[in-house]
């Protein structure tokens, strides 16, 4: 029994092994590989597998030993067409709809979509009423059907909003009066049209004057001016002169037509008036015969040639603020003394020149003195400098009459003997001297028309210290009959009552006559070897009755025969050069050692306006 139990067990074993043996699978997979794509309309798409074609299964691995299903590894196709471009078949208008149509570039399926109808909408601005004319809101128009809408909602309408017609009352408070502006009372002003009304209604219109208010009274203080507005008071200041702004400075340009005496108002439009500015009455006020002026205090410069040419001119009171006066500010007028206030520090050329002056008083902040300042005033006696001056121009008194200079306390100049020097070591040097003066011992130098115009002065001895004078030094010296040179000078001596500038040291030096004494008796220098030229101004006015030059003289200078009273002047033949005017107002005969032709030709060479139409030539040979 047991026998028989193993024996059934050991084949029960042998066939289970032989059954198992006939289960093992022997077969080997070839896949291929099938990457990822996504799928579309007209392919499937994969998930990347490998698939076995001899068995017919998917798997995830290139070993084949992960198997999925085929859901798993093929993705099925779908609806991702790749659309082409819209095409437009029919278009849509305001009443009828539209269609367009677009195809896959892969399957060729079509696809066709509505267009709405639709107006084709511009926008219309609105327009603003006015006082008389409606206006509207702005719209929306189709411009094919012409349906109107609104703007906002785009709801239908007939005709554009509209905007009624209307005034626009803005309130005006009422405006006092003032001395100088009108006020007016209170109204209503239309923003629009800009008419003014009694009434917010804009029922009743008024004008302008009907609503103005008088102007309140001017409050005039002791200058003569309303102290709120600052309008002049015209009962006392002249009306009509003309104002205006010169270099930013409210400025006195012109008399207008004012007359005779005139007082100048501080203020013009409520702005100082603070210059008078050049030629502001140079014509004007000799045409119109100005013969006073009063300049307020704000006035603190008066420009060049401001009252020039004013001959009628004899009152003028200056402001005790100036400070400058212009050049040729007041050249021939006819005053015969003025103030000038402490505060003026600058002084222009020739600003009181050919003015009737007797005496003058330069005050304290001046300390420059500019060339003819008093050129021509010919009454001028007595000149008072200050003590601050640190320069003076030789020419200050060119031509006047002037008989005393008063300097104290300069450190820098000093009056001597009727001359004003200029101190220095070791010498000084003269600017100018009046009638009666002496020239100082160690005097150096002796400036350009340091003595012109003095008519009193009868004689002058130059020091020997003097090695340097300048041109026309003593030009229109009518008086002058006798000059000498000091015993020991090397730079100047007199010969045929003339004054020669040489260096005598010199063998070969060529020499200048400066000047001709007033002798009445002939010049006579015909025997000075080394005389070459006469200088400007030389025989001005002198009082000779002929002039003989040698044969040496090269050059005449500019006037320098101006006014001579002589009869006659014999020229040498070796004259290169005759200067401007050097003859004028003269009536004498020129008797030119030399021929017609040598004449001619060097004639052709002279100065224009050597005014030769006014002489007599005769040539000796």
């Amino acid at each position: 029994m047991k026998k028989s139990f193993a024996l059934l067990i050991l084949l029960t074993l042998f066939a289970a092994l032989a059954a198992l043996c006939c289960c093992v699978d022997t077969h080997t997979h070839e896949a291929a590989y099938f990457p990822a794509a996504q799928p579309n309309c007209l392919s499937e798409g994969s998930s990347g597998y490998y698939y076995c074609a001899g068995c017919k299964k998917y798997f995830s691995d290139a070993a084949c030993t992960r198997e999925i299903s085929k859901d798993q590894a093929v993705l099925p196709k779908n609806d991702d067409h790749d659309w082409g471009e819209w095409e437009q078949t029919s278009a849509p208008d305001c009443t009828h709809a539209g269609e367009r149509v677009r195809a896959c570039m892969r399957c060729g399926k079509s696809e066709t979509q509505t267009l709405e109808s639709k107006h084709t909408l511009v926008y219309h601005g609105g327009v603003q009423p006015t006082c008389t004319e409606a206006g509207h809101e702005p719209y929306l128009r189709c411009s094919v059907c012409g349906a109107m809408f609104t703007q906002t909602d785009r709801l239908p309408i007939s005709q554009p909003p509209v905007l009624p017609a209307a005034h626009k009352p803005e309130p005006r408070a009422e405006i006092p009066s003032t001395c100088s502006q009108a006020g007016s009372r209170g109204h209503y002003a239309c923003s629009s049209c800009g008419k003014l009304f009694d009434d917010i209604a804009c029922t009743r219109e008024v004008s302008a004057e009907e609503l103005a208010l008088p102007l309140e009274a001017h409050s005039f203080n002791d200058e003569h001016v309303c102290s709120l507005c600052l309008a002049p008071d015209h009962s006392y200041y002249t009306p009509g002169l003309e104002f205006g702004y010169v270099e930013r400075k409210m400025s006195l340009t012109g008399l207008g037509e004012a007359r005779g005496d005139i007082v100048v108002q501080p203020y013009h439009d409520g702005v100082p008036v603070t210059a008078v500015a050049a030629l502001a009455a140079s014509e004007a006020g000799a045409e119109h015969k100005l013969t006073s002026i009063v300049l307020p205090s704000s006035v603190t410069e008066i420009g060049d040639s401001a009252f020039s040419g004013c001959s009628a001119l004899t009152e003028i009171s200056l402001p005790n603020g100036l400070k400058s006066i212009g050049q040729s500010a007041f050249a021939g007028c006819g005053m015969t003394a003025i103030f000038l206030p402490e505060s003026l520090e600058t002084l222009g050329m020739s600003a009181f020149s050919g003015c009737a002056l007797d005496e003058i008083t330069l005050p304290g902040k001046v300390t420059s003195i500019p060339a003819r300042l008093f050129e021509n005033c010919v009454s001028l006696k007595k000149v008072t400098l200050p003590a601050a001056v640190q320069s003076v121009a030789s020419t200050f008194i060119l031509g006047c009459d002037t008989d005393e200079l008063i300097l104290s306390g300069s450190e820098k100049f000093r009056v001597e003997s009727g001359c004003l020097m200029q101190n220095g070591a070791p010498n000084s040097v003269l600017i100018a001297g009046v009638n009666g003066a002496v020239i100082p011992n160690m005097v150096s130098e002796i400036k350009p028309y340091a003595f012109s115009g003095r008519t009193r002065i009868s004689s002058l001895v130059i020091p020997a210290t003097v090695t340097k004078i300048g041109e026309g030094a003593f030009s229109n010296c009518p008086a002058l009959v006798g000059m000498s040179v000091e015993d020991g000078g090397f730079s100047y001596y007199m010969h045929g009552g003339c004054l020669i500038e040489a260096d005598s040291m010199q063998a070969n030096r060529q020499e200048t006559l400066l000047f001709a004494c007033h002798t009445g008796e002939a010049a006579d220098l015909s025997a000075s070897e080394h005389l070459a030229s006469v200088a400007a101004y030389a025989f001005e006015s002198a009082k000779v009755t002929e002039v003989i030059l040698p044969d040496s003289i090269e050059t005449i200078g500019e006037f320098a025969f101006k006014d001579c009273a002589a009869g006659g002047v014999i020229i040498g033949a070796d004259i290169k050069n005759i200067g401007y005017h050097a003859f004028e107002n003269c009536s004498l005969t020129i008797s030119f050692n030399g021929t017609r032709e040598t004449w001619d030709f060097r004639a052709g060479t002279f100065a224009t306006g050597w005014n030769p139409e006014d002489l007599r030539i005769v040539c000796l040979k």
